[in-house]
């Protein structure tokens, strides 16, 4: 399996979060991609792609959230000694970091 890298996923939230409207050149015109229609284009990309968020951290959380939103596999790994009620209670798979590692597709770090 492929590993994307994190900044992939940062970059693809990036433009969810702070673009409302994304105009792309195609053949010398602008698009304009409504953000319907990028999420449904961010829906088919995770579809059937597993991501693994290192660390624990509320912003990490909201992203995991988001990640599951748009049908990705979400596992989580978090530092020794961290609290996971949080996590489980939401019903993320917790893994140790190399298990999550040889799973995910794209992995991000918090």
């Amino acid at each position: 399996m492929g590993v994307y890298g994190f900044t992939t996923l940062y970059n693809i939230f990036s433009v969810t979060i702070f673009i409302r409207s994304l105009f792309i050149k195609y053949r010398g015109k602008s698009l304009m991609i409504k953000e319907h229609e990028l999420e449904h284009l961010m829906r088919s990309y995770f579809r059937n792609k597993t991501v693994a968020i290192m660390g624990y951290d509320e912003q990490g959380y909201e992203h995991a959230k988001k990640l599951r939103e748009l049908n990705a596999e979400v596992l989580v790994v978090l530092r020794d000694g961290t609290e996971d009620a949080h996590w489980r209670k939401e019903g993320f798979e917790i893994l140790p970091l190399w298990e999550a590692v040889d799973k995910a597709n794209i992995l991000q770090v918090w």
